[in-house]
């Protein structure tokens, strides 16, 4: 990202797209390489499985010719968000359709979810406190033979 220095100068690197347009051109082609790339497994039988390259963060970001944290810096910019952002949606979409269908490693997509699309495992705990609410029942019911109850105190003489 190209920045002022102190100095007025422009320090940096000049952006790799100025448009949102060419860049959305980039991205749809990284998208149709992907889909076009087939890697055909056979067995004994015949053909068993197809392998499409899959769409990836890292893979958009070498297709664009730049590093992920670029990437995030044009995503923050306003005019790119929405074209990083529907990208960056449909990598995620594929992920989650293809570990949903189980081609996918579950693990290493959980990875890639939380890692690269903001995924969180939430969990809900409910507190209730069952300690307090035992010890105050139990006072209830002996609170006439605690009455009772004084503590004896012992005087010491001085010998």
């Amino acid at each position: 990202m190209t920045t002022m220095s102190k100095r007025g100068r422009v320090e940096g690197r000049p952006k790799k797209f100025t448009d949102p347009k060419a860049m959305s051109d980039k991205i749809d082609e990284y998208f149709k390489w992907c889909d076009e790339q087939k890697e055909v497994i056979y067995s004994e039988k015949g053909p068993v499985k197809i392998l499409y390259e899959p769409y990836t963060v890292s893979g958009l970001c070498l297709h664009l010719d730049m590093d992920r944290v670029t990437l995030i810096e044009y995503e923050k910019d306003a005019v790119f968000t929405h074209t990083v952002k529907k990208a960056k949606m449909k990598i995620e979409n594929w992920i989650e359709k293809k570990s949903l269908n189980g081609v996918l490693n579950p693990t290493v997509s959980i990875f890639n979810l939380k890692n690269n699309f903001g995924w969180k495992d939430r969990t809900e705990v409910e507190t209730t406190d069952a300690t307090e609410s035992k010890y105050e029942d139990w006072l209830k019911k002996n609170q006439e033979a605690l009455k009772d109850i004084t503590p004896e105190t012992k005087k010491i003489k001085d010998d």
